[in-house]
């Protein structure tokens, strides 16, 4: 997988031998458009991960939206309910928030 910069790099090197926007993204293939090669050429990347697996990009986490380099459960720490306190647990149900 490459990074952001490197897409960039290839996505203004095509553009530096004259291909139009709509050419480039053919060369992606289907989830990327013309608008997208746009956004990239001024350093806006997709977050959808279909746009990103076919321009050859890292995920990124839908949460943060940092790039994913290992196993997603390591990326976030869920707590379990035996790690809340009786007051918290009370507290959520109460007020209906999430854990």
């Amino acid at each position: 997988m490459k990074n952001e910069k490197d897409v960039l790099m290839d996505v203004l090197n095509m553009k530096s031998h004259k291909m139009a926007l709509r050419s480039i993204a053919k060369e992606y293939g289907k989830p990327v458009t013309h608008g997208d090669i746009y956004r990239i050429v001024h350093g806006v990347f997709p977050i959808r991960k279909d746009k990103r697996i076919a321009l050859g990009i890292i995920p990124i986490c839908p949460v943060c939206k940092q790039s994913i380099r290992t196993d997603h459960r390591s990326h976030h720490k869920i707590r379990s309910l035996i790690d809340y306190s009786d007051a918290e647990l009370k507290h959520m149900l109460e007020n209906r928030q999430d854990m």
